[in-house]
């Protein structure tokens, strides 16, 4: 099974160390630069999970994860919260509105990919669950 990734940062260094880390492991990755493309990638691309920046422009990180949650046919979709603002409010908040991790950069290439081999892996039990349950 391949796990699609949405990566919406706009800092563009910090984007494509996360685009290029995902897709030496095998990921499909969709990058954006603000939170409007978030939004509007999620929709389209259908990501098994998210990576989100907290401070981007159009919309910020915390706004993307909100109407994330709030949208039926999205809620689903892990997001895992990439920020320099790592303030214990800042994590509390996020986890708060449903984020299913927090990684504060700068981030060691494999702390984030032990995150997202965890993500996946529970992405994957959870679809073969739904498998089950339907066939």
């Amino acid at each position: 099974m391949t796990i699609r990734v949405l990566v919406a940062d706009d800092h563009e260094v910090a984007r494509t160390l996360v685009v290029h880390t995902l897709q030496a492991i095998g990921f499909e990755v969709y990058a954006v630069a603000d939170g409007k493309a978030a939004l509007e990638g999620a929709a389209t691309f259908r990501p098994a999970l998210m990576m989100i920046d907290v401070n981007m422009p159009e919309s910020n990180g915390f706004e993307v994860l909100q109407r994330i949650k709030e949208t039926p046919e999205l809620r689903h979709i892990p997001v895992v919260m990439l920020t320099a603002a790592g303030t214990s409010q800042d994590i509390a908040r996020a986890l708060d509105m449903g984020a299913a991790d927090y990684l504060t950069k700068p981030f060691s290439p494999a702390e984030l990919l032990a995150r997202v081999r965890r993500l996946a892996r529970d992405i994957e039990r959870a679809s073969k669950v739904t498998l089950q349950a339907t066939g």
